[in-house]
């Protein structure tokens, strides 16, 4: 079954209010997309929080000891979202964390937002659907918001099992996704050639930024999904406005993260333009 929302955002707000009473105990990661922490504290759940190992990669083992049979819920983000450290759960460490979960006490919602720029040869299989037939106690979450291109108009979906699913519904606000998302999210579904360019160009603008790191000795993340994190060595704020004032980048700012460990590492969107892909991130370096 699935169940389209108005962006993924809104279903992680249902998943929570569905699935998570006062004290309901949820493990998720320390560096992960922010909404599954303030979901789950608005709901009032104990959180086990599991830290990442070196290089900010995701610990799956801590992941399996985290879990327990009191466990309600478990967010997975893969690849992970703010901040985009370029880690990943290899397709071995999600099955095997998979498979160490007992249905149904505990609820896994896995997050796929930007699964289709994923390129890394042990990256679980982009046919991911098929874990459901075998793990009933699975959501699966997909945006047409990053690939897709559709982010202004926020459209997501969970797939699932068919009780699971009901049971959001049930408090799903009946006109949340309009005709016209509805109409473009069909028409998006069907252009395979635009996320197929989307897709290569992603690629083809990460690896450029690779090479302008190294060449800058500029300390940095590979990543699997379209953005890259990166040590600027000053101050996230700093590094933002030097990337604006170059001006040869498709946003006008970037986000950044200007606060505890991460406050000096800034946050790169990979697909970018201009007459010289270069000028602006040697401006920034200087």
């Amino acid at each position: 079954m699935v169940l389209p929302t108005s962006g993924a955002d809104e279903m992680l707000d249902l998943i929570a209010k569905t699935f998570i009473e006062q004290g309901s105990e949820v493990v998720l990661a320390q560096v992960t997309f922010p909404r599954y922490l303030s979901t789950s504290q608005m709901m009032g759940a104990e959180l086990k929080i599991v830290p990442p190992m070196r290089g900010l990669a995701y610990d799956a083992a801590a992941f399996k000891r985290a879990i327990t049979p009191e466990t309600r819920l478990v967010w997975l983000c893969n690849p992970p979202n703010n901040p985009p450290t370029g880690s990943y759960l290899s397709r071995t460490e999600l099955e095997d964390l998979l498979a160490a979960v007992s249905p149904p006490e505990t609820l896994v919602v896995y997050d796929e937002a930007y699964q289709e720029f994923a390129t890394a040869p042990d990256f679980p299989p982009h046919n991911s659907l098929a874990y459901l037939r075998e793990y009933e106690n699975l959501l699966i979450l997909k945006t047409l918001s990053k690939a897709y291109g559709l982010a202004g108009l926020r459209v997501g979906f969970a797939f699932g099992d068919p009780a699971l699913l009901d049971l959001v519904n049930k408090i799903r606000n009946p006109f949340n996704v309009t005709y016209l998302t509805q109409m473009a999210a069909l028409a998006a579904l069907d252009d395979e050639q635009f996320v197929a360019r989307a897709v290569e160009e992603n690629s083809k603008s990460k690896h450029h930024l690779y090479g302008e790191f190294d060449r800058l000795g500029i300390e940095y993340g590979k990543t699997e999904a379209n953005h890259i994190m990166f040590n600027a060595k000053k101050t996230a704020q700093k590094s933002s406005t030097n990337f604006c004032e170059g001006g040869h980048y498709r946003q006008a700012c970037q986000r950044y993260l200007a606060a505890g460990k991460f406050g000096h590492t800034a946050r790169k969107q990979a697909v970018y333009c201009g007459s010289d892909r270069s000028v602006g991130l040697r401006k920034w370096a200087k």
